[in-house]
C-alpha cells in the first residue's frame, strides 16, 4: 500500500514536471520547440486522463498557442491551430476565453482569410471559430467581428 501511495505521488510530480517542461518549450526562443510543444499539447488534451493536469495551466497554454498563430513559420501556425482545435473541442472555458480576446479571434480570422499552404489548417481554424460562435455566451464578444464573418461566408474560397 505504501508503495502505491509513493508511486501515485511520483506520477503527480512527473505530470507537473511534464507540464512545466511543455510550458518552458512554449516560451523558449527556439521555434522548433514551439511546434513540438504545440503538437504535444494537441495530442495530450484529447486524452481525458491528461485533462486534470493541463486544465490548471490551460489559460497560459492557449495564450501562447494564439501567439504562435502570428509567427510567420507555417509549421508553427499549423501546430498551434491543431492544438487550439483540440483544446477548444475539449475545454469550454477555452472557447469562452478565446472569444473574449479580440486579438485571438483576429488571428484565427487571419489564418482563415490568408491562403495557407495546408488547407487543413484553414479548415481547423474555421471550425474553431464555428465552435466559438456556437456558444451563446460568446455572441456578444463576436459581434465585433460580424463583418469579417460575413466576408468569409461570401468569399469564393
Amino acid at each position: 500500500m505504501l508503495f502505491l501511495i509513493v508511486f501515485l505521488g511520483f506520477l503527480q510530480d512527473s505530470e507537473k514536471s511534464a507540464v512545466h517542461a511543455i510550458m518552458g518549450m512554449l516560451s523558449s526562443s527556439i521555434k522548433a520547440w514551439h511546434c513540438a510543444a504545440a503538437e504535444l499539447i494537441g495530442r495530450l488534451i484529447i486524452n481525458p486522463d491528461n485533462e486534470s493536469f493541463l486544465v490548471p495551466v490551460i489559460s497560459q497554454i492557449y495564450r501562447r498557442l494564439v501567439d504562435l498563430l502570428s509567427v510567420p513559420a507555417f509549421d508553427a501556425q499549423a501546430a498551434a491551430v491543431s492544438a487550439l482545435y483540440n483544446v477548444s473541442e475539449v475545454n469550454m472555458d477555452c472557447r469562452l476565453k478565446l472569444a473574449s480576446e479580440r486579438w485571438a479571434v483576429d488571428r484565427l480570422l487571419k489564418i482563415v482569410k490568408a491562403p495557407h499552404p495546408v488547407s487543413e489548417v484553414c479548415r481547423k481554424a474555421a471550425v474553431i471559430l464555428e465552435s466559438l460562435v456556437s456558444e451563446p455566451q460568446n455572441r456578444m464578444h463576436l459581434l465585433v467581428h460580424e463583418n469579417n464573418f460575413a466576408e468569409i461566408l461570401t468569399s469564393e474560397g
